[in-house]
């Protein structure tokens, strides 16, 4: 994949190059992304960062469309229902939303249990986002994106409930000093690096 953004690139992206630059815009044209499992929160997730332009996108999923679909996707339709695969029926809208990104898809969930594959996989991207999983798959998942180096989401919803959890490997956050906060000061804040 190129590194450079092209002519075309820069017009299509050019209020994202303005707001972050093109240094930044460059990373993630050149940014492979790993989605595994295709519900309503990869939909967004999806949407959010095909939009933004990323240059690969790999989504994995096993399942077939079912009704509850059609109500957290919006990458499926009412025909899709029991006769697609959700990532067969998604693909060719997450294109539509741009072109200029590839997007892969597989049906073959069973890399989550072969951690020779699993980590195989990972290494060949640069951001891994699990969706709608159990714990076990969750912890199985970062563990190899950590091994590797490779940053982590893992989120779900459940109704009108959720959960995210980032692993990005290094963490910064500000916090005030324990001093100042006792006498309600907030004017300095210390930065810590964890």
């Amino acid at each position: 994949m190129s590194t450079a953004i092209t002519e075309d690139e820069a017009a299509l992206y050019d209020r994202q190059i303005r707001l972050w630059g093109l240094e930044a815009q460059q990373k993630m044209r050149n940014a492979t992304v790993l989605v595994i499992r295709l519900r309503g929160v990869a939909t967004e997730a999806i949407k959010n960062i095909v939009l933004a332009g990323i240059g690969k996108l790999i989504v994995i999923d096993d399942t077939t469309v079912q009704p509850e679909d059609i109500n957290a996707g919006f990458f499926f339709r009412e025909e899709d229902i029991d006769t697609k695969k959700r990532v067969d029926a998604a693909k060719p809208h997450i294109q539509s939303l741009n072109p200029l990104v590839i997007v892969e898809v597989s049906h073959d969930l069973s890399v989550l249990t072969n951690e020779d594959t699993l980590l195989k996989l990972i290494q060949g991207v640069d951001l891994v986002c699990l969706t709608d999983t159990d714990q076990a798959t969750a912890i199985r998942v970062n563990d190899a994106a950590r091994k590797l180096r490779k940053k982590f989401y893992c989120a779900g919803s459940f109704g009108l409930s959720g959960y995210v959890f980032c692993d990005l490997l290094e963490h910064h956050h500000v916090a005030p000093p324990r001093s100042l906060a006792k006498e309600g000061a907030t004017s300095r804040l210390e930065q810590f690096k964890t």
